[in-house]
């Protein structure tokens, strides 16, 4: 038996891995039948104007990181596929497809040089989401086998349901729950009936574990204005569904299906998520079909973001903060921010709490990525190298797949840089949010350029840990 426990090891599941593989014309074929009215817009009403180039946290990497040449690999594939002129004319009609390993290369460099941030969006004339462009681009890859192993792996742990089965990452869980009781009071785990569904991820747990266990502290506290909550015991995921970061929409979909029929049988009125990650809108917006179709209905309950519900009670005067002057900032996770408009719940919250809180530059839909989203900030060697430490086996990878790690981690150092220069224009001491690569990455870009900006004492961290021992209940 592996360090990885259960019945399956590390070799094996890289294995049926590679059983999901097909030949590229095979995954152009899967990827095309994804495109929709919405996408048809996206591939034909682009005027390749470059107006978005400035708004991406890669475009500083090189032109060839742009928002519409990115995207423009998806349309050249459409024209060759799906066009007459594409077909006759191929090169010449601005079409092509990829054909060899080479070209499936290139294009897993520009499909890992974007967070679908969504800020060429917000920057479009004409409303061309180029991040949805260059998803399509991923689904093709991922169905050709070309997906960063890290991303594969843990995308085949959680479908797998082997993650609490793995030693080391169970205990990261059940540690950190062991501290919040500890420290908060008792948890009421699988309970039915319950005012809100605690949902974390074991993300959450050690990416930022400091934020989970006051998020259940925040949790109890309210307790005290007879809201009820439970979480569960084991979570059904990583950060769930890790799928739709690489494009396999089918394994997605078998996750949160999984999720929502347990979800169902609890019977909150709300759930409540501390990601402000790509879990978020996935869960309440891009799947919730995926949803209905799982329970046969429309789920009674509410999805909502942990600010959402604190900001709700304290509009309704149930719940006020300690006032500091703590110089904060609040970093819009893309996901939370643009592509679900959470945008003053949280500020409402830090600026209840502080008198030193000022708005970055740019923030809410102008926002600057932090530019460790789509998997990004997982992709590189001191993250590999730490998880295998934490699953208790090496995750190895061939010295051409370090070759585009180094590009990754590269481009990647560009993206950050950007954001560092932003928070150094207001020089908070903390900058609160709520995605976990935001929290790693942020915090990454102040070791890699803190002392040069001057932010080398600022510190991220999810706004939960910024609000728990400030929250105090309205007594009446």
């Amino acid at each position: 038996m592996s360090a990885m426990g259960g019945d399956m090891d590390m070799s094996k599941m890289m294995e049926m891995l590679a059983s999901q593989r097909t030949d590229i014309k095979t995954a152009i074929k899967k990827m095309l039948k994804k495109v929709d009215a919405v996408t048809i817009h996206y591939i034909e009403d682009c005027l390749n104007c470059g107006i978005c180039a400035p708004s991406c946290p890669f475009y500083r990497a090189g032109p060839e990181f742009s928002p519409v040449n990115k995207a423009e690999q998806v349309r050249k594939i459409y024209r060759k596929e799906m066009t007459i002129i594409g077909k006759l004319l191929g090169s010449l009609a601005n079409a092509w497809e990829p054909k060899d390993d080479a070209d499936m290369k290139k294009l897993m460099d520009l499909a890992y040089a974007c967070t679908n941030c969504g800020h060429c969006y917000y920057t479009c004339t004409v409303g061309i989401h180029s991040g949805t462009m260059v998803g399509l681009l991923k689904t093709m890859l991922t169905a050709a086998g070309y997906v960063p192993t890290i991303l594969n792996l843990f995308e085949a742990i959680e479908v797998n349901n082997m993650h609490m089965k793995i030693p080391g990452l169970a205990k990261l869980w059940t540690d950190a729950i062991a501290e919040a009781q500890k420290k908060y009071g008792e948890v009421e785990f699988d309970k039915r009936g319950a005012d809100v569904f605690f949902m974390g991820w074991l993300t959450d747990a050690f990416m930022m574990r400091e934020g989970f266990i006051s998020t259940i502290g925040i949790l109890n506290k309210l307790k005290e204005l007879g809201i009820s909550w439970t979480m569960w015991k084991e979570p059904l995921g990583v950060r769930a569904p890790i799928s739709v970061v690489i494009g396999r929409g089918e394994n997605a979909a078998q996750v949160v299906s999984k999720i929502a029929k347990y979800i169902d049988e609890l019977k909150p009125k709300y759930v409540v998520l501390m990601d402000g990650g790509f879990p978020y809108p996935t869960f309440r917006f891009t799947m919730y079909g995926t949803i209905v179709k799982a329970l046969g209905k429309k789920p009674e309950w509410k999805i909502i973001h942990i600010t959402e519900l604190l900001a709700e009670l304290l509009r309704a005067g149930k719940i006020k903060f300690k006032k500091t002057n703590d110089p904060i900032t609040w970093h819009d996770p893309c996901q939370m921010g643009r592509h679900a408009r959470v945008f003053e719940a949280p500020r409402d919250l830090l600026k209840a709490a502080s008198v030193g809180y000022r708005d970055l530059p740019h923030n809410r839909e102008m926002n600057y990525c932090c530019g460790g989203g789509g998997g990004i900030g997982c992709m590189l060697k001191e993250v590999r190298l730490a998880m295998s430490q934490v699953v208790g086996q090496e995750i190895r990878i061939s010295p051409e797949e370090e070759e585009f790690e180094r590009r990754v981690e590269e481009r990647h150092k560009v993206a950050v840089r950007r954001k560092m220069e932003d928070i150094a224009k207001v020089k908070p001491k903390l900058i609160a949010t709520a995605c976990p690569a935001c929290v790693e990455t942020i915090n990454r870009g102040i070791k890699w350029f803190g002392e040069e900006l001057g932010i080398a004492d600022a510190k991220a961290i999810h706004i939960s840990e910024y609000l728990v021992d400030k929250l105090e209940v309205a007594k009446h």
